[in-house]
């Protein structure tokens, strides 16, 4: 009986010692649950902005990001895509998802094809200002003083998978309380 314990006592001290792999890091994957694959571009080569009214000017989206009154009376926010290391791509397509972060609602989404060509000093941007519908929300769904996450997914038209980024956010609005929810 002795002999079976320290049996177990060495098989389990040896066991215990035995050193495992790193666990593999999680594929990215689509809405639908489809593997993406790696990206063609490095990872940091996407950032997902915003800009003034006019679309011209490129702003890394901060902590916080201002909603602006529509002409049919909803509030959006301006959304701008910036790709650095001179990458380069035909036909694709940038296509975002506003969740709010505390459940994972899915708060809006939207899609811009475009090409990515030649940039000045190896950085393009997207031309003028794509609009992220915000407000009015569905009923019971607040985002007014919400942390939301803002992800861009860029794919190609033939389902080349060329990035992905995000980054959170809050929105600001003066008087859009009770269209968004707050």
């Amino acid at each position: 009986m002795r002999s079976f314990v320290l049996l177990l006592l060495s098989f389990g001290l040896t066991a215990c010692c035995i050193q495992l792999p790193p666990p593999r890091p999680e594929p990215l994957k689509d809405e639908d649950g489809g593997v993406l694959g790696t990206p063609l571009w490095p990872e940091g080569s996407i950032v997902f902005g915003t800009t003034d009214g006019t679309g011209e000017v490129f702003i890394p989206i901060g902590t916080e990001l201002e909603l602006h009154r529509g002409p049919q009376g909803g509030y959006h926010a301006y959304a701008k895509y910036q790709v650095s290391g001179g990458q380069f791509a035909q036909d694709v397509v940038f296509e975002h998802r506003v969740r709010r972060v505390r459940d994972n609602v899915l708060v809006s989404r939207g899609s811009r094809n475009v090409d990515v060509t030649a940039a000045d000093g190896g950085v393009w941007m997207s031309e003028g200002a794509a609009t992220m519908f915000l407000c009015p929300t569905a009923p019971g769904v607040s985002i007014v003083g919400e942390p939301l996450n803002f992800e861009v997914t860029v794919m190609g038209n033939d389902r080349k998978f060329y990035g992905r980024t995000s980054v959170t956010a809050t929105l600001a609005c003066a008087g859009c309380e009770a269209d968004c929810g707050g």
